[in-house]
């Protein structure tokens, strides 16, 4: 995932798999978005949106009770 998160302005995240051999590329990348607003070449494959629409996080979303990281029941 890299890229703006849609909803939470200044938010730019970069999850990798292969974080040693993609680093100076995707370090490269981040910065062109925070710096000048967009990258050199699109990210779109790897935005955030390709998982389906945003929902935002609110309070409590995120427990550790029963339920699982992303708020669905666990059992």
């Amino acid at each position: 995932i890299l890229g703006r998160v849609p909803g939470v302005e200044g938010l730019v995240v970069a999850v990798v798999h292969s974080g040693i051999t993609l680093a100076p590329l995707v370090g490269e990348l981040i910065a062109q978005i925070i710096s000048s607003g967009e990258p050199r070449i699109s990210l779109q494959p790897y935005a955030l949106e390709r998982f389906g629409q945003h929902v935002p996080a609110a309070p409590g979303y995120c427990r550790l009770d029963s339920y699982g990281p992303l708020g669905y029941s666990a059992g």
